[in-house]
């Protein structure tokens, strides 16, 4: 016998769609006012990506800052749990503002996005340097399966929860735990960026939401959650497209 022997594509039918999902609760399908259709399909989404209800504040921690010319750099620590806790940087520009962004990294990794000596450039463009220049606070959190956080169970002898790093085998056991124990990476990230923006909180002083040592930049919790910032917030001609 040989290879000859076994079942080539070209006999087979392999024209495959994946069926498609009736959509019930789609707002075109479901048949409810905009102000009874958002609870349900929010619900929905949480309960589809594992997010949990009632998601607290984390505690947050100062670890050190820098200044890169006009902005400060603070690095911080959240603690979700006894057994995790996740890295962000918060970039506050000279001038005081009440402008802020929340700046997520795409498939890479923060030091992409800081203008970190030696780092290659790539599609991140330092965005959020760019944006703290621009005079935006910038709340840059590292995501799970990156940089910092690319083996989630890197300090237990023989284990590993990883997903992004290059230079290494990726096997994504970071997923595959996840889905096995009905979590999602997605929902998971979407709590950290919850626990952080409440945590943040725990910074403050007097008059709301002024964190120590920030030049009187104020943090709104509505502005955190809303104002997100992608990977790659640049025109094509490679401008920062306010």
């Amino acid at each position: 016998m040989d290879y000859d022997f076994l079942i080539q594509p070209d006999e087979l039918t392999l024209r495959y769609r994946t069926p498609r999902a009736s959509r019930r609760l789609s707002f075109a399908n479901a048949g409810l006012a905009w102000a009874d259709w958002r609870p349900r399909a929010k619900a929905k989404l949480a309960e589809l990506l594992g997010v949990d209800k009632g998601v607290g504040p984390g505690e947050v921690t100062e670890v050190r800052r820098i200044s890169h010319g006009d902005v400060d750099v603070v690095t911080v620590v959240m603690r979700v749990s006894d057994e995790l806790s996740v890295p962000a940087y918060l970039l506050l520009p000279a001038t005081a503002t009440e402008s802020v962004v929340v700046a997520l990294h795409g498939h890479g990794q923060v030091d992409e996005c800081l203008a970190i000596d030696g780092v290659r450039e790539d599609y991140h463009h330092n965005f959020a340097l760019v944006l703290a220049q621009a005079g935006h606070a910038v709340l840059l959190p590292e995501l799970r399966g990156f940089g910092a956080l690319s083996d989630l169970a890197g300090q237990r002898q023989g284990e590993s929860l990883e997903y992004w790093c290059w230079g290494r085998h990726m096997a994504y056991t970071l997923l595959t735990d996840g889905f096995q124990n009905g979590r999602t990476l997605l929902g998971d990230t979407i709590e950290d960026l919850l626990r952080g923006s409440t945590g943040l909180r725990a910074l403050t002083t007097y008059g709301g939401w002024t964190l120590p040592g920030s030049r009187g930049v104020g943090i709104s919790p509505v502005l955190i959650r809303c104002s997100v910032s992608g990977s790659n917030p640049f025109s094509p001609a490679g401008r920062w497209d306010r």
